[in-house]
């Protein structure tokens, strides 16, 4: 992977456009921003209140995509804190959990129900398409490490048959808690305190299941973890850059994070990280990418995104999700957007 990891640099120093065509023509696809998705943006407040911060702004932190029914599910941390949306822009229903503390990230599982990670309020909650709560894990309000309550829950997915559920439990606990359909717990791996050892994790902030594997990004440690079902370390990728949101389509991983600093590695971050959170460089992230993975951990794309506030720009990508054609949507919750990347070729089968 070392001549891919040079590429990747290369490629995220050189690209300043949307568009990207890595890997040979024919091979992958390259994306181009959908100024006309979603077509009512009226929704959403973009940009930063200077005086309030991103936290009282209308933020947009999670954003999953019910690939079956062609619809895209946006978390937002304002009434109403689920927006629906059709693939093709156009708005279709809101609604609000009943009760909120501070929503982190969505998924949506094989059924086309949405489970929503709470952090503020020590919760992962399962909803119908229209809102109707039907089983949460964890104790609202209540913070703890065991199997009933979390610490501020970061992420949620979901196996492929939607049996088993994994939760990132990261940023005070340390660690992926498992999970049956019926809720019943299954254990755990990581634990309370920071570690950058073999299954340890400095702050997993998403994961995804992808086949019979668990991908951990493990953003204040710098890498990408692998798992299998129960929860056994298979190996990390690492030295490539700092990850924040994973997602999966095709057999392929798709990451969005930002690129190491100068004279940083993996081991280097973590003697910065494991200090606390925000406190050292690279937090906040100057500029953050899309790269895309196959199933050996090789980088197949690269995908370069515009910084800024403005529409067609990032800034904090905190979610990614892949539709049914190939197309990928993000939230900011710096910028405060939800943005479509059209796919303008197609993958070579």
């Amino acid at each position: 992977m070392n001549s891919l990891k040079l590429a990747l640099k290369g490629l995220l120093l050189m690209l300043v456009t949307p568009i990207v065509f890595a890997g040979g023509p024919g091979e992958m696809p390259g994306y181009q921003h959908d100024p006309s998705w979603p077509k009512d943006l009226s929704q959403f407040a973009w940009g930063v209140n200077p005086e309030k911060g991103a936290d009282a702004s209308t933020n947009t932190s999670g954003i999953g995509v019910d690939r079956k029914r062609g619809l895209v599910y946006v978390l937002v941390r304002q009434k109403p804190h689920v927006r629906v949306y059709r693939e093709n822009g156009e708005f279709v229903r809101a609604w609000s959990p009943e009760k909120v503390g501070r929503v982190h990230m969505l998924h949506l599982d094989p059924a086309g129900n949405i489970w929503i990670a709470d952090n503020f309020a020590h919760t992962v909650t399962l909803y119908t398409p229209r809102g109707d709560a039907l089983m949460t894990l964890g104790t609202y309000g209540q913070p703890g490490m065991d199997g009933e309550h979390f610490n501020q829950p970061t992420d949620v997915s979901t196996a492929h048959d939607g049996q088993t559920i994994f939760v990132t439990d990261g940023y005070n606990n340390k660690r992926v808690a498992k999970f049956d359909r019926t809720g019943k717990y299954l254990g755990m791996w990581g634990g309370k305190d920071a570690g950058t050892g073999k299954g340890e994790f400095v702050l997993p902030h998403s994961l995804t299941v992808m086949g019979d594997k668990v991908y951990v990004a493990d953003r204040e440690g710098g890498r990408i973890q692998l798992f299998d079902l129960d929860g056994n370390a298979i190996g990390d990728w690492r030295d490539i850059f700092i990850p924040w949101a994973l997602a999966n389509a095709n057999g392929y991983l798709f990451a969005v994070g930002q690129k190491f600093p100068r004279n940083l590695n993996t081991t280097e971050l973590t003697r910065h990280t494991m200090k606390g959170v925000y406190t050292d460089p690279p937090f906040p992230p100057s500029r953050q990418d899309v790269v895309v993975f196959n199933k050996d951990g090789d980088i197949v794309n690269a995908i370069s995104l515009p910084q800024g506030h403005k529409f067609g720009q990032v800034d904090w990508v905190h979610a990614i999700d892949v539709g049914a054609e190939g197309d990928i949507y993000m939230v900011d919750v710096m910028g405060n957007h939800v943005q479509k990347w059209k796919k303008i070729r197609k993958f070579r089968k």
